[in-house]
C-alpha cells in the first residue's frame, strides 16, 4: 500500500490500481446481486419472515446458532440457509459440495463447525444415514424433504443418535421454502412412509379435486397451499 501523510490514498502504480479495481468490482457485484435478489423476490411477491415459524423452535439467542451455506443459490431451499441466517443474526459456515456428498466428511464438518440447524434433501439424508447414522447427533434441528422417504433410514438415525428435533418438511418451489412439517420421534417397524405433517404458521393446505373441491378422507387429490408462505402473483400467469 502507498504511504500517506494525511492525504487520500492515490493509486499510482498499475498493479495496485488493478487490485483496487478488483476489490471495488467484487463489492459492486455483491451489491448488484443483493439488489437483483431483492428485486426478484419483490416481483414474485415472496413474503419473507425469516425462520420465525412454529416448525423451527430456536432455543436461545440467534447469535448462538450456526447454519450451513451448502446449497446452490439456484435451488429454492438455499433461501432457508442464506436469508434464514442473515435476517436473524445467526452464523453461516460454508460446506463444499465435495464434502457434502461424502457422508463421513460431511459428518465431521457438522461437528467441527458446530452446526445447530440444517436442511438436507431426502437423498442426502438417506446417504448419510446409510453410512453414518449418528452424523446429526450434535445438531439441534435437522430438516429433510424433497422426495419420497425411506423409513428405515429415519429409524436408524433415531436409534444411532438423533438430533434435538428431526423434522420431515414439504413445500413446492413457490412456497419458499416449506409449507408443511412433521416432527419425527419414532418410526415403528413396518412403517411404509413418513407423514408430511401439518401446515407451518400462517399457511393453509387443502386437498382438492380437479374442480377445486375438497376431497373426502381417503380420496386422492392435489395439494394446494395458501397463506403468507406461497409466492403471490403466480395466479393466471403460466409463464412464471
Amino acid at each position: 500500500m502507498p504511504k500517506t501523510t494525511g492525504e487520500p490514498v492515490v493509486a499510482r502504480d498499475g498493479a495496485f490500481r488493478r487490485r483496487l479495481n478488483l476489490i471495488y468490482g467484487l463489492y459492486a457485484l455483491a451489491f448488484v446481486a443483493f439488489v437483483l435478489t431483492l428485486g426478484l423476490l419483490e416481483r414474485l411477491g415472496f413474503v419473507s419472515e425469516g425462520l420465525a415459524k412454529d416448525y423451527l423452535f430456536i432455543d436461545g439467542a440467534w447469535r448462538d446458532h450456526v447454519l450451513t451455506a451448502r446449497l446452490n443459490p439456484a435451488f429454492d431451499a438455499s433461501t432457508f440457509e442464506f436469508w434464514g441466517a442473515l435476517l436473524n443474526g445467526a452464523s453461516i459456515v460454508p460446506i463444499a459440495k465435495t464434502t457434502a456428498i461424502a457422508p463421513r466428511a460431511f459428518a465431521a464438518a457438522l461437528d467441527a463447525e458446530r452446526v445447530t440447524t440444517i436442511f438436507v434433501t431426502t437423498a442426502l439424508f438417506n446417504a448419510v444415514a446409510r453410512e453414518i447414522p449418528a452424523a446429526f447427533r450434535h445438531c439441534r434441528t435437522v430438516l429433510f424433504g424433497g422426495e419420497a422417504v425411506e423409513p428405515r433410514w429415519v429409524r436408524d438415525v433415531l436409534r444411532a443418535g438423533p438430533p434435538g428435533r428431526l423434522l420431515h418438511v414439504y413445500g413446492p418451489t413457490e412456497s419458499t421454502t416449506f409449507a408443511t412439517w412433521h416432527e419425527i420421534r419414532e418410526v415403528a417397524e413396518g412403517t411404509i412412509t413418513i407423514p408430511i405433517g401439518r401446515p407451518i404458521a400462517k399457511t393453509r393446505v387443502f386437498l382438492l379435486d380437479r374442480g377445486l373441491t375438497p376431497v373426502p378422507p381417503g380420496v386422492p387429490g392435489a395439494l394446494h397451499a395458501a397463506g403468507h408462505g406461497p409466492a403471490r402473483r403466480y395466479l393466471n400467469r403460466p409463464a412464471l
